[in-house]
């Protein structure tokens, strides 16, 4: 480290620079106060701006005259959860609720689950577009859950849905069945 000369008989707010460091004169404290100065970005040259529109595939961009984030998220596609509730005992039945499509959808995946697991056979549970049977989902014996099931079934505005109970259990039926739909635009 180099020494530093300072004046002999400095005056309040004399200042002398050395290196990284400006010392100015303070007269009423008898002393040379530092201030170290780094060349280059600091922590405090950086700041986060407000959230950007959705765009694309999103990003983070740097202003490199202001020191400013700026985070834009993606756009992302819709997604829209539709859930279905069979309370108690479950018993064999044709599904009557519609469930019609607003827009354009595909149905991605469906979750089942049940309170009480049936026994000696599985629950089955056939989700109908319009009328026809586009989708199976089967719940083992003992099985109180069915999950990700994945299907890529296109719906258009006026389109509806229905849920067909078609096996309950053998021994002992399952109980209050629930399902979470999944549709993407």
């Amino acid at each position: 480290m180099t020494a530093v000369n300072f004046p002999s008989s400095p005056s309040n707010g004399d200042t002398l620079i050395s290196g990284n460091t400006t010392y100015t004169y303070n007269s009423t404290k008898t002393r040379w106060d530092a201030v170290t100065t780094v060349s280059g970005i600091q922590l405090n040259s950086l700041s986060v701006g407000a959230e950007a529109a959705a765009s694309g595939d999103g990003g983070i961009a740097y202003d490199n005259t202001s020191g400013e984030f700026t985070y834009t998220p993606p756009v992302s596609a819709g997604v829209e959860t539709k859930t279905y509730a069979y309370e108690g005992a479950l018993e064999v039945h044709t599904g009557v609720k519609r469930l019609y499509s607003a827009r354009t959808y595909t149905l991605s995946s469906v979750d089942a689950h049940l309170a009480t697991a049936a026994s000696g056979a599985s629950v089955t549970i056939n989700i109908k577009k319009n009328n026809v049977v586009v989708a199976t989902l089967s719940l083992g014996a003992g099985s109180t859950s069915s999950l990700s099931n994945a299907f890529s079934v296109g719906l258009t505005q006026g389109d509806y849905l229905t849920i067909d109970i078609a096996q309950i259990g053998s021994t002992t039926a399952g109980t209050d069945l629930y399902l979470t739909l999944t549709l993407t635009q």
